[in-house]
């Protein structure tokens, strides 16, 4: 039987590689799992996340399930409202960083966590058995739906105050130059309406209308989809934030054109607010720097790695008891708040961590961290991921052979001045490259040398 569920949740592409009854039998098979319980339903600006998810409630309803709509909303803010109400399991129609053309399901428990391991394969099993739908009794039908859309935010937007206030600065507005670019999308909606209040002396809002289709930017904040941004914002600015499509993802950059992946900043909040948050252990993906791990473990940081996604973050979270995680992509999880990444978390503790040492600049507060750089790669296949992930596994030991290989997540190998790691996306046709190095001629250089490996292999595997 195949899985149906990716990195985080379920993705694709309408009409390529779910229709619309799939959708909708992908939420029937969530509420089954879930016993038919109250659900609550939120999506992201896409232009079609809204009606998946009306059709999909309307389709739960048929099955006597009491649905409860929270509009355009961000991902943290349904995992908190369900975390506080823990009546509902959850439902959110969102492709997160995805390009637009994608839609994508996301199934939480009523606890606010993503679902992980049993749970899917019980859900893929149960989607797979339905065919045509279940048997439908009219009497149970339910009428009418229920908005929640203001009790969600405000939940939401009250408990990251809540969080927030006692690390932050006494002194309001907080005297920075604030940007934020919300990608069009979630994000204007939830942290917006924490990020615009008089919290900050001044403040510059960028692609800050929603729209679906998403015209300032795509979804993904990287290097290449944030240089209009950050040039537009050069020297203007202390500190900045960009959001992904669904605000789970938050990436840090300033006013002189730098950008700070989120192990970066995970590390730099774990040491400095170790004392305020109790941090003495923390859990991080694979793809994490592993300049950032040795950084840690120096620093006396127990480091639990993991295979890539917050899912599987928070499932180690949860069995050993840890309270903080992060992800390289720019997000912090820290478990008293959501069991999941937060963007607007990861910027609150960033300027927590600046306050704290009296500073504006993250540059500043990250200057005795060790330095390498990463090259970030991707490249889309034809064949099948398994197949070439195979085939370039093998090539890459043989290569780089003496190196200490990791397999948790597609293949990683670390030598002495060379991280290389090679995993499938979990929700897209793509191999990723990541090679970090001291010298970055030899990072980009070395992750250029892959993706021509893997080009060549998917060639041979697809004309075969």
């Amino acid at each position: 039987m195949r899985g149906i569920f990716g990195t985080s949740g379920v993705r694709g592409i309408l009409g390529r590689d779910y229709t619309v009854f799939d959708v909708m039998n992908i939420s029937l098979a969530a509420a089954e799992y879930f016993d038919y319980r109250p659900v609550l339903i939120g999506w992201d600006c896409r232009i079609h996340s809204a009606p998946l998810a009306l059709a999909s409630a309307s389709y739960l309803q048929i099955y006597g399930v009491d649905v409860a709509l929270a509009g355009v909303i961000s991902t943290p803010s349904l995992q908190k409202y369900l975390s506080m109400d823990r009546n509902r399991f959850g439902i959110m129609f969102t492709a997160s960083h995805n390009p637009p053309e994608y839609f994508g399901v996301k199934v939480f428990t009523p606890e606010g966590y993503e679902v992980f391991g049993e749970a899917e394969e019980e859900i893929s099993r149960i989607y797979h058995g339905l065919g045509r739908g279940g048997n439908i009794d009219w009497t149970i039908s339910r009428e009418a739906t229920i908005d929640m859309t203001d009790d969600v935010i405000s939940t939401y937007v009250d408990a990251t105050m809540d969080l927030a206030d006692p690390l932050l600065p006494k002194n309001r507005p907080i005297d920075m130059r604030i940007g934020v670019d919300y990608a069009n999308c979630s994000a204007i909606a939830t942290a917006g309406r924490v990020l615009t209040t008089n919290l900050f002396r001044e403040i510059i809002n960028v692609n800050h209308v929603m729209d679906g289709r998403f015209p300032g930017r795509m979804p993904e904040p990287t290097p290449d989809t944030l240089s209009k941004t950050i040039s537009n914002l050069m020297t203007k600015i202390d500190i900045g934030l960009a959001f992904d499509g669904d605000a789970d993802r938050g990436v840090i950059f300033d006013g002189e054109g730098r950008i700070y992946w989120g192990d970066q900043i995970g590390a730099a909040v774990a040491i400095s607010l170790g004392e305020e948050l109790g941090i003495r252990e923390v859990v991080t993906p694979v793809s994490t720097s592993q300049a950032m791990v040795s950084f840690l473990e120096s620093r006396g940081v127990k480091v639990v790695l993991t295979p890539v996604g917050a899912k599987n973050i928070v499932g180690e979270m949860l069995r050993s008891g840890y309270r903080f995680g992060f992800e390289e992509n720019g997000g912090l999880i820290y478990s008293p708040h959501i069991l999941g990444r937060d963007g607007l978390l990861t910027f609150m503790l960033t300027v927590a961590l600046l306050a704290k040492n009296g500073l504006k600049m993250i540059s500043e507060v990250l200057r005795d961290m060790p330095r390498t750089y990463v090259a970030k790669k991707k490249v889309k296949i034809g064949g099948r991921k398994e197949d070439v992930m195979r085939l370039i596994r093998d090539m890459l030991i043989n290569k780089y052979s003496g190196g200490e290989v990791v397999e948790l997540d597609g293949v990683k190998i670390i030598l002495d001045d060379l991280a290389i790691l090679v995993r499938p996306s979990g929700t897209e046709p793509l191999i990723r490259v990541f090679v970090e190095s001291s010298d970055r001629e030899a990072a980009e250089n070395t992750a250029n040398r892959i993706i021509q490996w893997v080009r060549e292999i998917d060639s041979r595997l697809t004309y075969l």
